[in-house]
């Protein structure tokens, strides 16, 4: 059996990918642990964050605090509706906008060694809002020269009548990650598509009841590309138990 579609998954909060096309060159064989730790400087999380039922909120900040104390290169996003997130007192470095994406509607960071991030958004009910977003991936790239460009995303995992998550991803040339934040459409494990070059694009998603957190992380080689990738959910109903 082919290497390449083997995940080797450790911790029992871990969620396997569904592979829709085909991985990542590399995927990383281990997890980031739930708990948080220091990252050497070629390495970024993502821990985002979508609708939550109340239940969960304590669980939620509890594990937010501790990554955020213990992880350097920390990148925390919140997908869901703007009036939706966890608590006031999370302090995230984007959080989706209730208008809609456009030329000035990106935010850029650093993190580890130099390495150059964007987040965009994309909403439901906007025209062209694959190739609208993708134009501002591709710019972002080309002329900011961004190493990874993450996209927040409330259109859905896979719809009939309008552009979804799949399909942006499919459609990009330039959107390494989707976060998706619907809170009823979306996909319970981490999706690897390929987009219109043949690349491979994220889709991870945290807007359930079943789980809080979500959790990217990315290995960049020494020229700051996308090298080993690794990915799980935080479950909040088992993390209280824990």
């Amino acid at each position: 059996m082919n290497s390449r579609r083997n995940f080797l998954l450790k911790g029992t909060m871990a969620t396997s990918a569904l592979l829709v096309a085909k991985p990542f060159n590399s995927i990383a064989h281990t997890l980031a642990p739930v708990t948080g730790f220091s990252l050497p400087d070629n390495k970024v999380i993502f821990l985002h964050t979508g609708n939550h039922p109340v239940k969960n909120i304590g669980v939620t900040i509890d594990r937010i605090n501790s990554f955020k104390k213990n992880t350097g290169n920390l990148v925390l996003l919140h997908a869901g509706h703007i009036n939706d997130s966890p608590s006031p007192e999370v302090k995230y470095d984007v959080s989706i906008p209730e208008a809609g994406i456009g030329t000035d509607d990106y935010k850029i960071m650093y993190k580890g060694n130099n390495i150059k991030i964007a987040v965009i958004n994309a909403l439901p009910g906007q025209a062209d809002i694959d190739k609208t977003a993708d134009a501002l991936a591709a710019w972002l790239k080309n002329e900011k020269n961004c190493h990874l460009v993450v996209c927040l995303s409330q259109l859905g995992y896979k719809t009939k009548t309008s552009i979804d998550d799949l399909q942006l991803a499919n459609n990009s040339t330039h959107i390494d990650i989707i976060i998706s934040g619907h809170a009823g459409n979306f996909n319970a494990r981490p999706v690897i598509t390929l987009n219109s070059k043949k690349a491979e694009v994220i889709i991870h998603a945290s807007a359930a009841k079943d789980f809080a957190l979500g959790n990217v992380e990315i290995n960049f080689d020494e020229k700051n590309c996308k090298k080993f990738i690794a990915f799980n959910n935080l479950f909040s109903n088992k993390a209280g138990k824990a």
